[in-house]
């Protein structure tokens, strides 16, 4: 099975001519305009080869004939040019009849890194059909597993965005220690508004933000889960604080618990 899988993506990687070809209409011969949406795609991959930033996977949803195979060649004739980076373009349900399901393959190295309790899994926050349909979220049992990945990546000099990433296992480790009986669950959409986690009681549930300098309550108050009361974390906080229905906290003062 591997030979066959390696042979199939040797097979998919992409010449210069037949991403040119794709950039084009093929009966006008005009090339296709870019949109808002090449510059976003544009920006995220001069982010990740640069500097190696998230995100790595990115989706693109709609209907047919909008335009997302297009923004697919645009990005990948960008990437080509300005990185000289070889380009794979195969389709996911070849994979799938080939015996790769990545989807799959990804979830039960989840369950087994959590079952070896590296990992920290939390479903997102809903009724059943949410924690059913909707991905996992895993964080890492302890927050040097994560920094020492990073390091052979990026050495001593951590980016700003990754240090959130490390607090937001250190605080889900704090959780399940802490809240045994409690379910906590992670906020998904596209709402920016909500907070990052739930934790679920038998009354409302307590929404809580974490943040590496953050201090405003925002995202909590503007949530549309009706909540009991609102926990912001961060180590931009330097002293407990009470503001309307919720409680400012430094990281150092979870820790004491």
């Amino acid at each position: 099975m591997d030979d066959i899988l390696k042979n199939y993506l040797d097979n998919t990687v992409v010449t210069k001519s037949a991403i040119t070809s794709r950039l084009t209409h093929p009966i006008t011969n005009l090339r296709y305009p870019t949109r808002l949406e090449y510059v976003l795609l544009k920006e995220y991959a001069n982010d990740f080869y640069n500097a190696g930033l998230e995100p790595r996977f990115i989706s693109l949803v709609g209907l047919r004939g909008v335009g997302k195979t297009t923004l697919l060649w645009q990005t990948a004739n960008h990437i080509f040019q300005t990185f000289q980076k070889d380009i794979y373009f195969f389709n996911v349900n070849t994979l799938k009849n080939l015996g790769v399901d990545i989807l799959n393959e990804i979830n039960e190295l989840i369950d087994i890194l959590s079952k070896a309790e590296l990992l920290n899994v939390l479903l997102p926050f809903g009724g059943l059909n949410a924690k059913i349909v909707k991905n996992k979220k895993a964080f890492f049992m302890s927050p040097s597993l994560r920094r020492a990945l990073l390091t052979t990546l990026y050495g001593q000099n951590l980016p700003v965005q990754f240090r959130s990433k490390l607090i937001e296992d250190i605080i889900v480790l704090y959780l399940k220690r802490i809240l045994t009986d409690v379910v906590v669950s992670y906020t998904t959409g596209y709402n920016e508004s909500n907070p990052d986690f739930v934790i679920e009681t038998r009354e409302k549930p307590i929404l809580l933000e974490i943040g590496t300098s953050k201090t405003s309550t925002k995202q909590i108050k503007k949530s549309n889960i009706n909540y009991r009361y609102g926990i912001v974390v961060s180590n931009g906080i330097t002293e407990p604080n009470y503001k309307g229905d919720c409680l400012q906290l430094p990281l150092s003062w979870l820790l004491l618990l």
